[in-house]
């Protein structure tokens, strides 16, 4: 796996990698002082899915928890982001497809 990008949030630091640029996983480290379970939180999963929003009314119909709801993050340069939790309590981040731009 190679780092393919880094995130410096005031709380935690994430890294991104994955092989090939396919299916990332983020590394997250807390820096906010405060204690943080790893054992059980140590990593999120990010999912590219065509609509967000819908993922997580499917989700939030199994009854499970949805952390952040589906909308447009400056961090991802405007895509639609949200995350929510897996039945084993790990987080996934539902990101929009990027749009494929057509070469002129």
């Amino acid at each position: 796996m190679t780092q393919v990008r880094t995130f410096k949030i005031p709380y935690m630091d994430e890294v991104v990698v994955a092989f090939e640029g396919r299916t990332p996983i983020v590394l997250m480290h807390y820096t906010d002082g405060s204690i943080h379970n790893y054992r059980d939180d140590p990593v999120k999963l990010i999912l590219y899915v065509a609509d967000p929003a819908s993922v997580v009314e499917q989700i939030r119909s199994d009854g499970l928890p949805i952390k952040r709801e589906a909308a447009p993050h400056p961090l991802l340069d405007g895509l639609v982001m949200a995350l929510a939790t897996d039945p084993d309590g790990y987080t996934l981040e539902l990101v929009e497809l990027p749009k494929r731009t057509e070469p002129s």
